[in-house]
């Protein structure tokens, strides 16, 4: 949503994304995006869900790590770590096609089709969930989780394009001046 936003608002922004996509060294990574659209999506959360779900979905640390981190209780971090949870899987219900089983992401086949040939990457039609769960909301978050988890956003071979999107999105969020 974000790069078909911005698209429409200025070919500024189409010409730094052709410049970026049309590096020798960018390949279009949909495991990349679907972690940045989670890192964007997370951005809504209260900062204290924010960071519940940081320490312990991505970055690993257990209940009693994360609680001492944020300094607070147990059980007030596993309350957080739920909600931040419950509120993550509804929007991606509601916005990632992906997640929906209703095809592919807008966001994600736009910028792939956007890329020249040979920079595309390889598609995805949906996020599999583990063997044996069933396709719930909360069953996908996990599903894109681990991919965010293993996913390399820092140095992958679309992280210029990323690198990009979080810009925008940092002066989006910016009070006006």
């Amino acid at each position: 949503m974000l790069a078909q936003q911005q698209g429409t608002k200025s070919s500024a922004h189409n010409q730094k994304l052709a410049q970026v996509m049309s590096d020798p060294a960018f390949t279009f990574d949909i495991k990349e995006h679907i972690t940045f659209c989670l890192s964007c999506i997370g951005r809504t959360l209260e900062p204290e869900a924010q960071a519940a779900l940081l320490l312990r979905d991505m970055f690993g640390f257990t209940a009693v790590e994360s609680a001492q981190m944020l300094r607070i209780s147990e059980p007030v971090l596993r309350h957080r770590l739920a909600s931040a949870r419950a509120t993550m899987a509804g929007h991606f219900d509601g916005l990632c096609q992906l997640i929906n089983k209703t095809g592919v992401c807008y966001q994600c086949r736009g910028l792939r089709d956007f890329c020249p040939e040979g920079h595309k990457g390889a598609d995805l039609v949906s996020i599999e969930v583990l063997a044996g769960a069933p396709r719930t909301p909360e069953a996908l978050l996990e599903a894109r989780l681990l991919i965010a988890k293993n996913a390399d956003l820092e140095d992958g071979s679309s992280s210029k394009l990323h690198t990009l999107f979080f810009e925008w999105l940092t002066r989006q969020e910016e009070p006006p001046r």
